[in-house]
């Protein structure tokens, strides 16, 4: 099928055989390619004895790379596909969640304030640190431990700004453990194919702590339509928009939001520092001109069953106690450096606790048993 001065390739029809693809039985008529100089000599390469494999229900199996041949010699082999969906066709969470026990991110988000024209501009920084203690895999299924802290950093003049927000302020944020199924994806659709969201898939095109990686981009619209005066999914003013980036390696590098309208704020967070005890490290764990992140206190028993005990170097000005939700359960004022809160009066589940001092606020989730 290919001849020059120096290469003549062959292909010819050799076997059928019923073969098991990522447990889809197909039956598969199978092509070998031969590479030979122009004496019949075979030539070793990577497409020399290669088999291009064509399925009578699943189509091509394996082919070769025609756009780069005859330059170069690729074989390329099929990893999934949606109908009927088999194998992977997307990107998935293992790709992007090789954590390791020890490795440290360091995540930038930004909370603007509702709105309100005297708080157009403003925002809160959230810096949050994690740092992997464990990551247990099973047959199925990967477990990844982590432990964090949190430092907001507040905008200049917060007297004359209405309606703060409640933290959690808007980050990146993981549960612990942060959990999935081996060869699970992001999405259930294929890319460039839209339901209520669409995905892209983005080749090797960014370039994050010096590496090129494959990236994956989610995105929601929630649609004002003017009959009902609601937000469905239908055509009409778009109010919001919501998008996420996976990159290989590395997890979940950006997170966004965009509420459009007379004043319109966007949340978002990045990753900005990842120390992995693979790669390396990459970003700037100084971000923003700080000092460190260790925050020189400590929470404990952390899950609490009673009294939770607050270790600080200073003693905090307030601490106050939130649910998931943003509501404020509760807030402590006489405080020392080793301050004792009662929390045997809520029910079990994850709060956050807010440690406020006079230039920032540390927050850190806890759990009541």
């Amino acid at each position: 099928f290919y001849q020059s001065a120096t290469d003549v390739y062959y292909m010819h029809y050799w076997q059928k055989t019923l073969e098991n693809i990522f447990g889809y039985s197909d039956s598969v008529k199978w092509f070998r390619i031969g590479h030979f100089d122009p004496m019949g000599s075979p030539i070793s390469s990577p497409l020399h004895n290669f088999n291009i494999q064509l399925g009578k229900d699943l189509g091509l199996i394996a082919f070769m790379d025609c756009h780069h041949f005859p330059t170069s010699e690729i074989g390329v082999n099929l990893m999934g596909q949606i109908t009927p969906r088999i194998g992977n066709y997307q990107m998935t969470y293992e790709d992007a969640f090789t954590f390791a026990t020890g490795d440290t991110l360091v995540y930038l988000g930004r909370t603007p304030f509702p709105y309100a024209p005297a708080n157009y501009g403003f925002y809160y920084q959230s810096i949050l640190q994690y740092t992997v203690t464990n990551r247990v895999e099973t047959v199925d299924s990967v477990y990844i431990y982590l432990d964090s802290a949190e430092q907001i950093i507040y905008p200049y003049d917060t007297a004359a700004l209405t309606y703060p927000p409640p933290p959690p302020f808007y980050n990146i944020r993981y549960p612990s453990p942060f959990k999935f199924a081996k060869r699970e994806c992001f999405f259930e659709v294929p890319m460039n194919s839209a339901e209520s969201t669409f995905t892209t898939h983005i080749p090797t095109e960014e370039n994050f702590c010096g590496m090129y990686e494959q990236e994956r981009q989610t995105g929601s619209y929630n649609i004002f339509c003017d009959s009902c005066s609601c937000l469905p999914q239908a055509d009409g003013f778009m109010q919001s928009y919501y998008s996420e980036y996976y990159t290989a390696e590395h997890g979940l590098t950006y997170r966004g939001e965009a509420f459009y309208g007379p004043y319109p704020i966007y949340p978002h967070a990045s990753l900005i520092y990842f120390n992995s005890v693979n790669l390396g490290p990459c970003g700037t764990p100084t971000y923003l001109g700080i000092e460190t992140l260790e925050l020189n206190f400590t929470i404990a028993p952390n899950p609490v069953r009673g009294y939770l005990t607050v270790t600080s170097v200073i003693v905090p000005q307030q601490i106050e106690l939130y649910d998931l939700s943003g509501k404020r359960l509760n807030q402590w004022s006489e405080l020392s450096t080793e301050s004792k809160l009662d929390v045997s009066g809520f029910s079990a589940g994850m709060y956050t606790l807010v440690v406020q001092y006079a230039d920032r606020s540390i927050s850190q989730k806890i759990v009541v048993e």
